[in-house]
């Protein structure tokens, strides 16, 4: 019991609870082999709390952590089982998606910017997010998918925020 509270902890983030990079890449790799070897496509989404810096700056870091725990619970009850959520860093998260081509992603990834929209954060209101949607290729790294997974975010922010871009 105790190894395996120590390796979960290790594979997490201490803030969010969610996967940390390390185990996503692990994941990652995982799902890749799976999905070539029964010939299913593998998504992924970036998305990132809009104009987050406002948060720690108007409330502080304290309430901006709170935010961040908030906006974790709400991806991990959103996303089906067999998807991974993890904290990419800062307000940044990734979602693998196995047996997902990128239009089946970006439907995922509208279904949780309208539960966001919605969501009212403790002592911030509402706030939005930028999403960032992607399929992995033959032969692509993991650093690879989320480059590009980061343009199509990138973006999404360029044309106003709280929408989906795809690449």
């Amino acid at each position: 019991m105790a190894l395996y509270a120590a390796t979960h902890s290790a594979s997490t983030d201490d803030l969010t609870g969610l996967w940390n990079r390390e185990k996503m890449a692990g994941l990652f790799e995982l799902e890749k082999q799976k999905g070539q070897a029964q010939a299913k496509p593998l998504a992924v989404i970036m998305l990132d709390i809009d104009f987050f810096k406002t948060v720690n700056d108007t409330f502080g870091h304290s309430v901006g952590d709170k935010v961040l725990g908030s906006f974790a619970t709400l991806l991990r009850r959103h996303v089906r089982q067999q998807d991974h959520v993890g904290r990419h860093g800062g307000e940044e998260f990734f979602i693998l998606l196995p047996e997902t081509d990128a239009a089946q992603a970006s439907a995922v990834a509208q279904d949780l910017r309208q539960r966001i929209n919605q969501f009212h954060f403790e002592k911030v209101g509402n706030k939005t997010a930028s999403f960032g949607v992607t399929q992995y290729q033959s032969g692509e790294s993991l650093s690879q998918l989320l480059t590009r997974a980061d343009y199509a975010l990138y973006q999404a922010k360029a044309k106003g925020r709280n929408c989906i871009e795809v690449v």
